[in-house]
């Protein structure tokens, strides 16, 4: 690999880590093994976000970023697996409804004075 090469490899790393400290996600990779990882899955030049990039994902979405449970796939199926299973809560439902309602009112009340 290049030096740009890397150093923006190494930027893509810290910001990876960055993100998974927000997100509360333990991130016990080096640089080394991150680099490996995608660089033996032959998806580096494809990975971001999107349906058809590539992602580094948990094992289930569960535990911490390091090298047994990560691996590489599609930014779409990891997004799809990540809601297997989960439900709404009521507070998100109730936020939705009180949304969808308000904007119905506005839009009834535009037709009726216009």
């Amino acid at each position: 690999m290049e030096k740009q090469d890397l150093r923006i490899a190494k930027r893509k790393f810290h910001a990876h880590k960055r993100v998974a400290k927000q997100r509360k996600v333990d991130f016990n990779l080096s640089f080394d093994e991150w680099l490996n990882i995608w660089l033996t899955s032959n998806h580096w030049h494809e990975r971001g976000v999107g349906k058809t990039k590539y992602v580094m994902s948990r094992i289930n979405d569960i535990g911490a970023y390091e090298v047994n449970n990560v691996f590489i796939q599609l930014h779409g199926k990891n997004v799809s697996d990540a809601k297997l299973g989960k439900t709404k809560s009521q507070e998100h439902i109730d936020n939705w409804r009180h949304s969808w309602f308000n904007n119905k009112s506005k839009e009834v009340a535009n037709i009726i004075l216009n």
